[in-house]
């Protein structure tokens, strides 16, 4: 189904880079030029914990603990290594010595204080996922390089979150507050770092520029990249011509299958592929009528075509998803079905409601990324079949995850991808507990007070089986309840060019940290 031309319309106006065609200035020498089709909204590390955004953490900053390749191993980074108390409440790290930010300061273990104390009052991006874990005040420096956190309670989820928690310089910071603002407005316009690269450039509505940071304390091999360029490219058609014209390196998006039929094809680009534990899905609002009705969520879960989207749009080259954790992670449920594309049944749970719909459904999908745009489709042309009329509207990913924090503003129905932040179920199913609300990963706004004390318990349990009951659990009531629409497990396929060598994927991050990246011919 098309979307309406005054969408099309809408979407090209919003194109930041100009035309293909137009001459731009050629990059300096050594020079990763990436794009994606979601703007560098902010370069804030404690604003966002996206993989949209994710490349300006991994590379002006560096995080306390790091996840590397695939599977993702968890690898110290500023900080060497921990201690544990008996009761799992109490952690105390030794960090590296020699670490110095951008201006030259030594990193110590002020700053990650200061780092922590920020993070969770902004209360933004990631201190949704510690906010059970840590408050302003439960991290306290012992000397300059030994930092220790008490937690209220043991968690499962601490030191597997550990990566999301980037440092940044305090004393830059706080020389840029405004009005207790914690530098927020600074900062989400400049950089406080450590990290791989330094900010040369930026503006939101194009991208940012960054140059390489010789002393990193991790040190260089003899290859590496002198300069990273990203740039905002919302229209998909742009975005593989850019690659394949190699005006682009890297295209940091979700490839449809045509998509990537056609990078294939091109002399300047190689296809990298992997495994990776990601789901696509529909969030569906289900505090706002009629979608508080099980009834109306199972309606949609039948009209949606699993195997015209994912054998036919996408070619196969995913799996399809029946449940809110992929298959492959431990607590999955053996035998769990999900639902079918079934418009009978979809018909007969309408019936069970037994109300009608006074306004169209409002289907979300992504600007720039076309197989949202086609999922969008296929369950618009789902819903007609029913007799339930639907309306679709593009946006971008930041504007749809802004969206998502109140109730009120959260779409009807909405794509997203649920990724990993760690290899962990709760990853996933945390996104149904209510301590998620007002976040991207709780957009379906789920209300279940046992699934709550349910996965309470298990993130403070330190026995496995347990943990793996309560999670089997879990998915089992989401599912019953269909609080969302899950379509597919995703394999990454990265379009890389040809003369881009290095990479390290892991599904943690989406290959963006590029300290390991070169420039040279295929060895």
């Amino acid at each position: 189904m098309r979307i309406a031309d005054a969408a099309r319309i809408a979407v090209a106006g919003l194109f930041l880079l100009a035309p293909l065609g137009v001459a731009e200035a050629a990059p300096p020498p050594n020079t990763l030029v990436f794009t994606n089709s979601s703007e560098a909204d902010t370069i804030d590390p404690h604003a966002h914990f996206d993989v949209v955004r994710v490349a300006s953490k991994n590379n002006f900053y560096d995080n306390f603990y790091r996840y590397l390749d695939n599977p993702p191993v968890l690898t110290p980074w500023i900080a060497e290594s921990y201690t544990v108390s008996e009761d799992r409440r109490t952690y105390r790290f030794a960090i590296r010595h020699g670490i110095k930010f951008h201006d030259g300061t030594p990193l110590t273990a002020a700053d990650v204080v200061y780092s922590v104390d920020r993070m969770m009052s902004m209360n933004r991006g990631p201190a949704s996922l510690f906010k059970e874990m840590l408050k302003p005040g439960q991290a306290r420096a012992v000397d300059d390089y030994t930092v220790e956190f008490t937690l209220p309670e043991p968690s499962a989820s601490f030191l597997p979150l550990l990566p999301e928690l980037f440092i940044v310089n305090a004393k830059l910071v706080k020389a840029n507050e405004k009005d207790g603002d914690w530098g927020a407005a600074w900062l989400s316009r400049n950089e406080a770092g450590s990290g791989s690269f330094i900010l040369e450039d930026y503006d939101p509505a194009i991208g940012w520029t960054a140059r390489w940071n010789p002393d990193h304390f991790l040190g260089w091999g003899p290859k590496h990249l002198e300069h990273l360029q990203y740039k905002t490219t919302r229209e998909a058609n742009s975005q593989v011509l850019g690659m394949m014209r190699g005006d682009f390196h890297f295209l940091a998006t979700t490839l449809t299958n045509d998509q990537i039929q056609r990078l294939r094809k091109s002399p300047k680009v190689k296809i990298l592929e992997s495994d990776q534990l990601r789901l696509f899905q529909f969030h569906i609002n289900n505090q706002r009528p009629p979608f508080d009705n099980v009834h109306v969520r199972r309606a949609l879960a039948h009209a949606f075509d699993y195997d015209a989207f994912n054998l036919g749009i996408l070619g196969g080259t995913v799996e399809r998803a029946v449940a809110p954790l992929p298959k492959a992670m431990w607590g999955y449920p053996e035998g769990i079905e999900g639902y079918a594309f079934d418009l009978a049944k979809a018909k007969e749970e309408l019936a069970k409601w037994g109300g009608t719909f006074t306004q169209p459904i409002s289907i979300h999908a992504m600007v720039g990324i076309t197989q949202t745009e086609q999922a969008a489709s296929v369950l618009q042309s789902g819903l007609r079949k029913i007799g339930v009329d639907s309306r679709i509207l593009l946006d971008t990913y930041p504007t749809l995850a802004n969206k998502a924090g109140k109730v009120e503003t959260t779409p009807d129905v909405w794509t997203v991808w649920a990724g990993m932040n760690y290899p962990d179920p709760h990853n996933w199913l945390e996104g149904y507990t209510s301590v998620r609300w007002g976040t991207s990963k709780g957009g379906s706004w789920y209300k279940n007070p046992e699934v709550d004390a349910m996965a309470a318990r298990a993130l403070k349990s330190d026995d496995k089986a347990e943990r793996q009951a309560l999670y089997e659990k879990i998915t089992r009531q989401v599912v019953d309840d269909a609080a969302a629409l899950w379509i597919y497990s995703q394999r990454w396929y990265g379009a890389v060019g040809r003369d881009v060598q290095g990479f390290r994927y892991s599904p943690i991050g989406g290959a963006q940290d590029f300290r390991w990246v070169w420039m040279g011919p295929e060895e």
